[in-house]
């Protein structure tokens, strides 16, 4: 079937705005998607007119291919797009020919099989050590913290350190569950799984020196939490 494409992607466009309700913003975004697929079509087959059933599983993989390896200048220097954004297009397009399969405008969905790519996991960015040491004493100097909240938050930022449990973890863990002789502090993890984790003296004495200010220790066991 042959279909000007500037009439399709109107009505498409007009569905997702009243249909689906979706923002302006997100109608732009579908708009433009479109439009890079609507050229990538138009350079294997220049014609006015999509013909829909010459579009097929391998077009649209050579399309996500294609633009794999398309570059865009930023600041002068040349990139290639990220697998998110290429993935967005992608769902874009897959909207877009479920849209047109719905409405019996196509007979197959060509996109139906075609899966999005996969992301690689990001590494985590690593903090200089002297930046950290910056950031421990940078509660206590605040002018606008007061000297409790200044111990607290010292405390806490020396025990993430230390440690490297999570803050949900670190909200869970009580004045008890603290041993101060051996350094060690008893954490629940995910799954409510016990681990113990240790801690030294740094992460103690800071510890020790809010819970001063609160009339309370380490010693005492408390089962409050910190």
């Amino acid at each position: 079937m042959k279909a000007d494409p500037k009439n399709i992607k109107t009505e498409f466009l007009s569905y997702l705005k009243s249909e689906r309700g979706f923002s302006s913003h997100t109608i732009k975004s579908y708009s433009n998607d479109i439009d890079i697929f609507l050229d990538y079509y138009s350079t294997i087959f220049p014609v006015d007119k999509i013909d829909l059933d010459l579009i097929n599983h391998k077009t649209i993989t050579h399309f996500i291919g294609i633009e794999k390896e398309k570059k865009y200048v930023l600041n002068g220097e040349k990139k290639r797009y990220d697998i998110k954004t290429i993935n967005r297009r992608l769902a874009t397009i897959k909207s877009f020919f479920k849209y047109l399969y719905n409405y019996e405008i196509i007979k197959d969905n060509p996109t139906i099989h075609v899966r999005t790519l996969k992301t690689g996991k990001k590494m985590f960015d690593f903090v200089e050590e002297n930046k950290i040491l910056k950031l421990m004493e940078e509660p206590i100097k605040n002018p606008i913290t007061n000297e409790i909240e200044g111990l607290r938050d010292k405390a806490i930022l020396e025990m993430m350190y230390a440690t490297g449990v999570r803050i949900s973890e670190l909200l869970s863990i009580n004045i008890c569950d603290i041993d101060r002789g051996s350094e060690m502090v008893k954490v629940m993890g995910k799954g409510g799984k016990e681990r113990i984790v240790p801690i030294g003296k740094v992460s103690i004495n800071s510890i020790e020196n809010y819970l001063k200010k609160l009339g309370k220790s380490i010693r005492s066991n408390f089962e409050d939490p910190l």
